[in-house]
C-alpha cells in the first residue's frame, strides 16, 4: 500500500481532495488527502472533499462502517471543533455508512 501511495503522489496522481482506495482482499483501507505535504497546513475543503469522496466510495464498495482518527487537526493544524463539524455534515449525507471519529487516541498499550 505505501509504495503505491508514494508512487501515486510522486506522479502527481493523488492530491489533496483525493482518495486513495486500497482493496486488501478483506476490506478497504482510504488514504484521504488533506494536505499538500505533511509539512503543509490541512484545508477544510480538503477534508470536506476527501470525506465525501471516501463515504461515496464506501456506499459503491457496500462498506457498512468506517473507523478513523481525528484528522486535520494534529499535524494538519486545523481546530479540532471545525474538522469535528465537517466529518458531521460531510457523514450526514451517508447515513448508510457508521463511521466512528477516535477522537482520543492514547498509544503504548
Amino acid at each position: 500500500m505505501y509504495v503505491k501511495y508514494k508512487q501515486l503522489c510522486k506522479e502527481g496522481e493523488f492530491c489533496p481532495g483525493d482518495v486513495f482506495d486500497y482493496d486488501y482482499g478483506g476490506g478497504h483501507i482510504y488514504n484521504l488527502g488533506t494536505q499538500v505535504t505533511w509539512r503543509t497546513r490541512a484545508e477544510i475543503e480538503y477534508i470536506e472533499g476527501s470525506l465525501d469522496r471516501m463515504l461515496y466510495l464506501a456506499v459503491c464498495n457496500d462498506v457498512k462502517a468506517i473507523a478513523m482518527p481525528a484528522i486535520g487537526a494534529g499535524l494538519g493544524g486545523l481546530k479540532w471543533d471545525d474538522v469535528k463539524r465537517c466529518i458531521e455534515r460531510v457523514a450526514s449525507s451517508y447515513p448508510m455508512v457508521d463511521l466512528y471519529v477516535v477522537e482520543a487516541y492514547q498509544g503504548g498499550e
